[in-house]
């Protein structure tokens, strides 16, 4: 329908009316893209098609939010399709950079009652989302061999009922007991092991996915809580009463349901990368092969890791929370993640 209606090819005349359209175009675009991620699906539209000459929307602000965030959801989209190899992995993972580059710096400040400056940070804040999950989704599998996490499936993460590594006496994940120590985890020989992909280390890897996942919890604090805030700064809004401003917080953003599991990788990261750190935190661990390592990570650095990893998921379940009701598959996630969150640093 959109295509009927010529969106795809919309000129640059510098008009209201084109822009919206543009916009229009590039909001299907963006939301045809986010279904075929999570589902894992073909590209419901065709990435490279010569047809599609219209522009990404100008918010006026520099840096423009559509053009990188459109661009990762390609990368996840070509990824997806089959795994890259050394070369295409480098490749992706530098146009990656590009696009981070190009966001990862501040906005202006913008007027209480700028609506356009308004929805350019909330854009903003959901490309800087896409661009780093699109990264972190790159390097997951050289950095954590994808040993599952989460005993059910959530989006494209391996669940850990159907891990051939391990054996699951149950399927629901309340019944599970929860290990009292290390030494009554699953014993890491058998785990499959992190391996170097191209340029890119096992550790290399889990430190961008470690960077980026920090990235994509703290831009999901500000579209939950500190955007609100600025919608209720806007005229006809200032002097509502509590109870009113209450009912709007409770109902905004949209948006998060949508980039549920960006929040639940970036989870994934932060307590795979709390099981290497107890792991370093032994004084010797003795490998497969019978040789033994000794960590160089720091007591106090390690304890302020697991401070900011405890804080990164903590605060995701703060935000999951708020959507459980509506939303039967945020539900799953955000009960799963409680549990994960309650064995993993119950001994930390």
């Amino acid at each position: 329908m959109a295509m009927d209606q010529g969106l795809h090819d919309i000129g640059v005349e510098q008009t209201k009316d084109y822009e919206c359209k543009r916009r229009t175009w590039s909001m299907i675009n963006f939301f045809a893209n986010k279904l075929s991620i999570i589902h894992h699906l073909p590209p419901l539209m065709a990435i490279g098609d010569v047809r599609f000459k219209t522009a990404p929307p100008t918010f006026g602000i520099e840096p423009e939010p559509w053009g990188a965030m459109l661009g990762a959801q390609q990368i996840l989209l070509t990824s997806q399709a089959r795994a890259p190899t050394s070369d295409e992995l480098y490749t992706l993972d530098a146009k990656v950079c590009s696009y981070i580059h190009e966001l990862d710096r501040p906005l202006a400040v913008r007027l209480p009652d700028d609506v356009e400056g308004l929805a350019a940070h909330n854009w903003w804040v959901i490309a800087r989302i896409v661009v780093h999950s699109a990264r972190i989704k790159l390097h997951r599998q050289s950095a954590f061999a994808d040993i599952p996490a989460f005993v059910n499936k959530h989006c494209d993460m391996t669940a850990l009922k159907d891990a051939k590594h391990f054996h699951l006496p149950t399927a629901n994940c309340h019944q599970l007991e929860s290990p009292e120590s290390q030494e009554n985890s699953p014993k890491t020989e058998d785990w499959p092991t992190a391996e170097a992909t191209g340029l890119f280390s096992a550790q290399g890897s889990a430190d961008i996915c470690l960077k980026s996942a920090f990235v994509v919890l703290r831009m999901f604090r500000y579209l939950t809580e500190v955007l609100i805030d600025k919608q209720l700064e806007l005229p006809g809004l200032r002097h509502i009463d509590e109870n009113s401003k209450r009912l709007i917080r409770s109902s905004l953003p949209i948006t998060m349901p949508q980039m549920a599991c960006s929040a639940m990788q970036a989870c994934y990261v932060m307590v795979m990368t709390l099981y290497r750190v107890k792991s370093a935190l032994v004084p010797y661990v003795t490998t497969a092969s019978g040789t033994s390592l000794q960590s160089d990570l720091s007591f106090q650095d390690a304890e302020r890791l697991v401070e900011e990893l405890r804080h990164g998921v903590r605060d995701s379940l703060g935000m999951l929370e708020r959507y459980q009701v509506e939303f039967a598959h945020i539900k799953a996630m955000y009960e799963e993640l409680e549990m994960v969150y309650k064995v993993a640093f119950a001994d930390v």
